[in-house]
């Protein structure tokens, strides 16, 4: 699944209702938000309207499920390379007896 994030995204302040928009560049390296209402600090996925906030956790955990069927392909690829080097020392010690 892909899909576009809004260029400019809307928040709702978990504690005060208030709302507010960000643009969307702004979120980058940021975990918390302060509303401009009330000052409040919250994590920036719970002021997200549901929907958006569903279809980004869907998205993430898509990403993260890409990355360890990629670690764990390099894991497999590693293993075998080990347990041919591995059968490799074993034939040459049985030859060379």
């Amino acid at each position: 699944m892909s899909f576009t994030i809004p260029a400019e995204v809307a928040f709702k302040c978990p504690e005060c209702n208030g709302s507010f928009k960000l643009p969307a560049r702004q979120l980058s390296d940021l975990w918390r938000l302060n509303c401009p209402v009330c000052a409040h600090s919250f994590y920036w996925l719970e002021g997200v309207e549901p929907l958006l906030r569903n279809e980004l956790i869907q998205e993430i955990t898509e990403s993260i499920r890409d990355v360890v069927k990629s670690i764990e392909g390099d894991v497999r690829a590693e293993e075998r390379q080990v347990d041919e080097a591995v059968l490799r020392l074993l034939l040459k010690r049985i030859v060379e007896r």
